[in-house]
């Protein structure tokens, strides 16, 4: 509007972003994606460049016509042939600069890790709109520009409009005559100016910055007691409120078994907000760490709310870098995990370095006979349902150096018809290879 001093122009500018961005969820809809922070931050991005093909489009056809409306009335050409002749000369320029900033956004989608996971969906929306925006200045602005302009009253471009394009024209042409090597020196200079800037920046894709609040992990012994994970908790809260900064905690031991971050009751979670005072923050989270030294044997791990659910997020676990050990034997990946933990301690800059918590547990496997099911009239649903109802200790299987209790989880033909049997009849455990694992044959009188 500045430039041409034309409300219409300005409308029919400003009708590409809404119908952009609708287009832009309609597509996103047909190919399965939701819309997240990411997506939308993609789409904000692309406002400013949605109305760019729109603009130029409009102004030339305005130009085209205002140039039209100062011909001779015979030699003046209908107003849809000019707005025809101008979209057309401006279309291939529009549509190759659309290719070329489509063209700077393609490597987000080569991106791994972290960084790839985030933008990825931000590359996708804004690509889309920046297509929907070019699809609507190649269609439905020509259109509009040919109902709504009408420069035949205002021939005249506004004349400060006129004295900027003067001092533009003089400015280009002494810069143009100026000698090439000056070019090419201060095209040099400014060059490496840029790259010195560039290896001056950080590596880190988000870099680390203060959230207001300390997410704090405390993993005891799995098979720890509720109430003994309840006391640890209520120990540390009491430790951390003893700091300055420290106003008040929140607490969450375990989680449930639905939930997206399953927990088990031998973790609590404290949320610990603070104001910096006078010390800063590495200093709080080193006399953090130190306070909660007085737990042995439990894994203390302090982070923040954001970075914790991002870490989680990529890899499973609430660090920023987590080296994971594939095998057969639990024992084996402990005690290499161990190794691992030793030979990173001694290095500079890690912190809260922990091995995950884990027991053996006994497995049994249940393999139903499916004749004596069928002869008795048992479905296999019916059956999986509800074999995990009642508890009976069947057996006690000895290992190398310790007696496993064994727990049987069955049910009787009556109990599927709704009513329980009361003797229940333990099945047969046979041991396998592995001292912790049982297979086990169910056996029905």
């Amino acid at each position: 509007f500045v430039f041409l001093m034309n409300p219409r122009t300005t409308f029919i500018s400003l009708v590409t972003i809404p119908l952009s961005l609708l287009v832009t969820l309609l597509v996103l809809k047909l190919m399965g994606l939701t819309v997240n922070t990411m997506s939308v931050g993609g789409m904000a991005i692309a406002i400013g460049s949605l109305v760019d093909d729109a603009i130029v489009d409009v102004e030339n056809v305005f130009k085209r016509l205002r140039q039209n409306a100062r011909l001779p009335e015979a030699s003046r050409r209908s107003r849809l042939e000019v707005v025809f002749e101008a979209s057309k000369e401006v279309r291939m320029p529009v549509f190759n600069s659309t290719l070329i900033i489509i063209v700077s956004f393609i490597p987000l989608f080569f991106l791994g890790g972290m960084e790839g996971r985030m933008l990825e969906p931000l590359g996708i929306s804004f690509i889309v709109s920046l297509f929907a925006s070019t699809l609507i200045a190649l269609t439905l602005t020509p259109v509009l520009s040919s109902y709504l302009l009408n420069p035949d009253r205002e021939t005249r471009e506004p004349r400060w409009v006129v004295a900027l394009q003067q001092t533009y024209r003089r400015v280009l042409w002494r810069v143009l005559r100026l000698p090439k090597e000056g070019i090419w020196a201060m095209t040099v200079v400014l060059s490496l100016l840029t790259i010195v800037l560039g290896l001056s920046l950080g590596r880190s894709f988000l870099p680390p910055f203060n959230e207001g609040s300390f997410t704090i992990n405390l993993s005891a012994l799995p098979g720890t007691t509720l109430e003994e994970t309840d006391r640890i908790g209520r120990r540390a809260e009491e430790i951390l409120l003893q700091i300055p900064e420290v106003k008040h905690t929140a607490r969450k031991t375990g989680r449930a078994e639905l939930d997206e971050h399953a927990l088990g009751v031998n973790v609590s979670e404290l949320e610990v907000p603070f104001e910096l005072s006078d010390r800063s923050k590495e200093e709080l989270v080193a006399d953090i760490r130190h306070r909660l030294e007085v737990f042995s044997g439990v894994n203390v791990e302090i982070g923040q709310p954001v970075s914790h659910r991002i870490d989680a997020m990529l890899s499973g676990t609430k660090a920023g870098v987590a080296i994971k050990i594939f095998g057969p034997e639990l024992p084996r990946l402990h005690s290499l995990g161990l190794q691992v933990k030793n030979a990173l301690s001694g290095i500079e800059g890690i912190a809260d370095l922990n091995v995950e918590q884990q027991v053996e547990r006994p497995q049994i496997d249940i393999r139903p006979r499916r004749t004596l099911l069928a002869a008795r009239g048992i479905t296999l649903p019916a059956f999986s349902e509800h074999v995990g109802l009642p508890s009976v200790v069947c057996a006690s299987v000895p290992s190398k150096k310790t007696v496993s209790r064994v727990t049987s989880r069955f049910v009787s033909p009556a109990a599927v018809k709704g009513a329980w049997r009361t003797s229940a009849v333990c099945p047969s455990v046979v041991p396998t290879e592995r001292p912790s694992r049982f297979r086990m044959w169910l056996t029905w009188f």
